[in-house]
């Protein structure tokens, strides 16, 4: 392209950068309560979001950061408007079954009703809006009644006077000029790859890089003004972003040799798009919690610290199964209210499983305190009492549906330790959950340094992006929950490295915390099973004993060294625990893999769904399951030939969707995939550098995660949580059977014809 048309180029793309952005904001009318805080509130969670100008999508969740939860009907929200103001129209959105009722006042004692905003027929949020009120008064009254006692509202606005464009054009918590500004970053990066190839000016370079760097201010601005952003426009920029990267790996492969993208700018925008996934996972620094002690947001995962850090400090008083009668003990101890009058308080069965009432569970509940010495139980109030100030008493109850914790006792041996030097307190459990960003950290630091820089990114982008991991949250804040996942992928370091021992030791501690790491050793062992295989196809016998264990050496290693450190641990914390807590956290599995649950990724949940049908529907369709498994299974053993054992292990890991009913935050472990790439830029003794930094088909398994992490954005549009996983699992089953198949039909066009080496 000649010199002046580049500029040309560069200089329309900016000025339609920047019309786009200018057109993308427009004023609003402006209401009588806009930016003022309450003069009182009253049993009412983030009462600041009533009037700070934005509302949430129509049809969105009751129950968000963008929405003020009155807790019940006697709530209330009152203004001071300064002065006797005439009211003419209102506009509110709240939930869309109960009613809202605007009161006026001219001394804040007596109250008149001036406007009911009432029930609508659609679900969620919705806006309601009156024109031909007559009323005036200097204090405003919010209250709500009916409906189904959820009661929230994302916006109040009133106005003196009609204006002139009514109902207003609230804007929805600036997620429409929010998300345009995503999607025109994420625009600009892809056009500044496409634009500056390898032979370039470096000055031409640097002028498409302004639009990347116009279009991230203008990003960067909107969020900080209509910060905390929402969880849509989040999982917005975790798909633009995987896009993004997607996009790189596919024109720095497949692009044609005189449009080479310049290498220094594929580095620096891998490098934004794994810092911007960072930033995603952690919610662009959005709070996910309400701190209802505080009042205010906390990165503290309070949802899964009320159980999981009871379970681990006191397990040997509760186990896993007495958790929630020794709440409801203490809390009716510390309440003052007696169990009778709790009896219709919903909770679960921990014994069961199944849902129960607390006049039920009377028995357990009064046993529960028992088990208790006086000191223990003094302590284990104080800190119960800390998740009930902290998370309200009505949604502490609430959380009682929940299952209990699930963890290994090798996990819970490590949490008790770690729990038992602290009362639970806001600064303790803060201090705490910074570990699991520092492990983090570890490993893909031990990733950079093993297998290149250009894999860590994908890796890290794929780790941010993927919206797997989100219920309603995710585990930022939580403590310890990304351990498997470091010593899975320190241990596939240690097998890049030729550390069969400590690989074999990382693998066994990865299984002994979750179980399902065990497949990674599986996986590892599979290669010496094709080597096995192919001996006999060549010789017409089996090798013997001594010469597989010659050639297969380090399978044995890996293999010997999980199930010892297993072994190990088994007996340290059944020691320390009891011997009966293994089987009793077997019991938990089983009875977990027993129902049906709403969020599983996989393969069961394609082929049978979630519903509470799930299990007949899986004795129905038992050949179509088997089928499928052995479908994938099969196709899974032929990528195994000729893999080293690193890329083996990693191939393990794709045998929970395929067998088992994960829940969808276990499907994390996909940001290890990446590791199945042999990046041919980073070099080994003696090899040599390749022009292109991964072949056709890595290039495939690169993309093929990102476009999956992309492509998840649209799942996070539908509500219904079983249909939202279920389209999760067809995407994550979709792109494991792209990933083999495109493995399989590189490595298996000489199958069988010659043997294959030991890897």
């Amino acid at each position: 392209m000649p010199t002046r048309h580049r500029f040309a180029l560069a200089l329309v793309l900016l000025a339609a950068l920047a019309c786009v952005l200018t057109a993308c904001r427009r004023p609003h009318a402006t209401s009588l309560l806009a930016g003022k805080q309450p003069a009182e509130a009253r049993q009412v969670e983030r009462a600041q979001t009533l009037t700070d100008g934005s509302a949430t999508p129509e049809g969105a969740s009751w129950n968000t950061s963008r929405t003020a939860v009155l807790e019940q009907e006697g709530a209330l929200v009152v203004y001071d408007l300064g002065a006797v103001r005439q009211i003419r129209a209102a506009w509110l959105q709240g939930d869309n079954n109960d009613s809202y009722i605007l009161s006026v006042s001219e001394d804040g004692r007596t109250y008149r009703p001036l406007w009911t905003a009432r029930p609508v027929q659609s679900g969620g949020n919705r806006a309601r809006w009156s024109e031909n009120l007559h009323g005036s008064g200097r204090y405003l009254r919010l209250t709500a009644r009916g409906g189904d006692a959820h009661y929230s509202v994302s916006e109040l606005q009133v106005f003196s006077a009609v204006p002139a464009t009514f109902p207003p054009d609230v804007p929805r918590s600036y997620s429409t000029q929010v998300r345009t500004d995503i999607i025109l970053f994420g625009l600009a990066l892809m056009l500044l790859v496409l634009l500056s190839i390898r032979r370039a000016n470096p000055r031409w370079i640097a002028l498409y890089a302004l639009m990347p760097l116009v279009a991230g201010w203008s990003l960067v601005r909107v969020l900080l003004h209509s910060w905390p952003a929402e969880p849509r426009s989040v999982s917005l920029v975790r798909g633009t972003i995987a896009a993004v990267a997607a996009l790189v790996v596919a024109w720095e492969v497949f692009a044609p040799k005189r449009l080479a993208p310049n290498r220094r700018v594929v580095a620096g925008t891998l490098v934004v798009c794994a810092l911007g996934s960072i930033l995603a996972f952690y919610n662009l620094g959005r709070p996910q919690f309400w701190n209802n002690q505080l009042q205010t947001w906390s990165f503290v995962h309070v949802l899964d610290l009320r159980q999981y850090y009871a379970t681990a400090k006191y397990y040997p008083e509760v186990g896993y199964f007495n958790l929630f009668d020794a709440d409801v003990a203490a809390y009716s101890e510390d309440s003052g209210i007696p169990l009778d009058k709790l009896d219709q308080q919903p909770m679960r069965n921990l014994h069961t499983g199944r849902m129960s009432t607390v006049g039920a569970m009377r028995g357990e509940i009064q046993a529960a305190k028992s088990r208790f010495s006086p000191e223990r139980w003094t302590e284990y109030k104080h800190d119960e009492r800390y998740f009930r100030a902290v998370m309200g008493d009505k949604r502490w109850l609430h959380y009682m549906v929940d299952l209990g914790g699930n963890a290994t006792p090798v996990w819970i041996s490590v949490a008790y330790v770690l729990f038992n030097a602290f009362p639970a307190s806001q600064s303790a459990l803060l201090g705490m959950a910074l570990l699991d960003p520092l492990i983090l950290l570890l490993m893909f630091a031990a990733i950079w340094r093993v297998f290149g820089w250009r894999t860590m990114l994908v890796c890290v982008t794929v780790f941010g992006t993927t919206d797997f991991v989100m219920y309603g949250s995710n585990w930022a804040g939580a403590i310890l929950r990304h351990d498997w996942l470091v010593y899975l992928g320190l241990g596939a370091c240690a097998l890049k490295r030729k550390r069969w021992l400590a690989g074999g030791v990382l693998f066994g501690l990865a299984t002994s915390i979750r179980a399902f790491p065990a497949f990674a050793v599986v996986g590892a062992s599979v290669p010496a099973l094709w080597w096995i295989g192919e001996r006999w196809w060549a010789e017409r016998r089996l090798p013997r004993l001594r010469e597989i264990y010659a050639a297969q050496k380090p399978t044995f290693t890996v293999g010997f060294a999980a199930i010892g450190t297993l072994l190990v641990l088994v007996g340290v914390t059944s020691i320390f625990l009891g011997p009966d807590s293994w089987s009793a956290w077997f019991n938990k599995i089983a009875q977990l893999d027993a129902e049906s649950h709403v969020n599983p990724v996989g393969l069961r949940t394609v082929l049978v769904g979630s519903t509470g049908n799930a299990g007949e529907l899986l004795r129905l369709r038992a050949p179509l399951v088997a089928a499928a498994v052995l479908g994938y299974v099969g196709l899974l053993a032929l990528a195994y030939r000729k893999k080293r054992r690193e890329q083996a292990a990693m191939l393990g890991l794709l045998l929970l969707p395929i067998l088992m009913y994960a829940a969808n935050y276990y499907e994390h472990l996909i940001c290890l995939l990446p590791l199945l790439v042999v990046d041919r830029t980073h070099l080994e003794d003696g090899e040599t550098p390749a022009e292109r930094p991964v072949d056709a088909t890595d290039a495939w398994v690169w993309m093929s995660l990102l476009l999956m992490c992309a492509a998840e954005y649209f799942t996070t549009l539908v509500h219904d949580l079983r249909l939202h996983f279920y389209l999760g699992s067809v995407l994550l089953m979709a792109t494991i059977g792209v990933i083999v198949l495109a493995i399989v039909r590189r490595d298996g066009a000489d199958l069988l014809a010659t043997p294959a080496e030991p890897p």
